[in-house]
């Protein structure tokens, strides 16, 4: 079923993308010092183009952060759009508070946002430690006027053949959650750098002793 945004005349609490800017083209407001808990009754929540798998050009921590993105939706009878009343018609509701939790080695503790938890003396662990490579600050973990909830996560890449995995779960009161989100990482594999044989033409791995 398609989302449908509110009209700009309709005067319930149920915000869409009809709004004005927040000042950042296409970005919708964030306000989410008055966010609420999520309903059950009729609102869902389900990821946003979420990749399957990102790929790093070498081991250590990922050039930036993923964007994980939700939107929120609750079902309202059809004759508030002009349509039958027996077709429900699906709207974005904004202001509705989230916890984020993640699980799994694929996150970077250091990358964690301070404002989530307290990290070790050491920096190799966050506490707690569901909230560990969360980037973006608690104070944000809400649905925008837009109904899109945006939470930022900092991968680390592997050594190279080896692949990680992570999951990002959200979830709101008494409103279903939505399917936990993997995430999984791998890093390539250096390609040996090659110089034509001899004799025979073929190609063979480049030794140090080749470069001056």
């Amino acid at each position: 079923m398609k989302t449908l945004f509110l009209y700009s005349g309709l005067t319930f609490a149920v915000l869409g993308c009809g709004v004005s800017p927040s000042g950042t083209p296409g970005q919708c407001a964030l306000k989410c010092s008055k966010a609420k808990i999520g309903d059950s009754i009729g609102m869902k929540v389900t990821p946003i183009n979420i990749p399957e798998k990102f790929v790093c050009s070498s081991q250590g921590i990922f050039e930036r952060p993923v964007v994980l993105s939700f939107k929120v939706t609750n079902s309202v009878p059809g004759s508030s759009y002009g349509k039958k009343a027996e077709d429900m018609v699906d709207v974005a509701v904004g202001g509705v508070s989230f916890l984020a939790e993640t699980s799994g080695s694929v996150f970077s503790v250091e990358k964690s946002s301070t404002e989530n938890g307290t990290f070790s003396d050491d920096k190799k662990t966050f506490s707690p430690s569901q909230y560990a490579g969360i980037a973006t600050p608690m104070s944000e973990w809400c649905t925008d006027e837009c109904g899109v909830l945006t939470i930022q996560v900092w991968p680390q890449c592997p050594p190279a053949g080896i692949d990680i995995n992570g999951t990002l779960g959200v979830r709101s009161g008494s409103l279903a959650p939505a399917s936990p989100v993997v995430i999984s990482v791998s890093t390539e594999t250096p390609t040996a750098l090659t110089s034509p044989g001899p004799e025979t033409g073929f190609e063979r791995p480049l030794s140090p002793s080749t470069f001056p």
